[in-house]
Parts: C-alpha cells; sequence; structure tokens
C-alpha cells in the first residue's frame, strides 16, 4: 500500500468515526433537553413525573454508560487523529 493510499484509507476511517461520534452526540444532546424538559414539567405534570420515574428505573446510572461510550469513542477518534499527523509527517520526511 502506497503512503497516499494509506493516507486516504484513515482518513477515510476517520470521516467515518467523525460521522458517528457527531450523530450520538447529537442522540446524546438531544435525550439530555428531552429530560430536563419533562424536569422542569414534572412539578405540575403527572405525564412528565411518570416519564422521569420510568427513566429513573432504566437508567439508574444516570446514562453514566453511555457518556463513557462516548468517550470511548472520542477517545479513539482522538488516537486515530494523532496516528494520521505522524503518517502524514512521514510521509512528507519520505519525500524529502
Amino acid at each position: 500500500m502506497t503512503n497516499t493510499e494509506q493516507f486516504e484509507s484513515t482518513l477515510h476511517v476517520m470521516k467515518i468515526q467523525y460521522e458517528k461520534i457527531k450523530k450520538d452526540y447529537k442522540k446524546f444532546k438531544k435525550l439530555q433537553q428531552e429530560i430536563s424538559s419533562l424536569d422542569a414539567r414534572a412539578a405540575h405534570d403527572p405525564e412528565a413525573k411518570r416519564k422521569l420515574a420510568e427513566l429513573a428505573v432504566t437508567y439508574p446510572d444516570g446514562f453514566k454508560k453511555e457518556r463513557e461510550a462516548l468517550k470511548v469513542v472520542v477517545a479513539n477518534f482522538k488516537n486515530q487523529t494523532n496516528q494520521l499527523k505522524t503518517k502524514i509527517n512521514n510521509i512528507r520526511l519520505s519525500m524529502m
């Protein structure tokens, strides 16, 4: 595999991971907004209070696992970014 092909392959993988991170982050932020909305209404809205209670049973750790999974994806992306920088530097050095 040539340096250019390695670079393009790594870049492609990074683009896929970036899109996944972006999609997961949007879902996570939307969920946080929905929970905040339920929380704000719970004092006077029995349905909102019921939904919050269901969430508390379903996710007793308060989405800790989901938050940690997102952190792992971001860490992997950072690692691949660093690998790409190294590959770019190696290609640049090999061209000198």
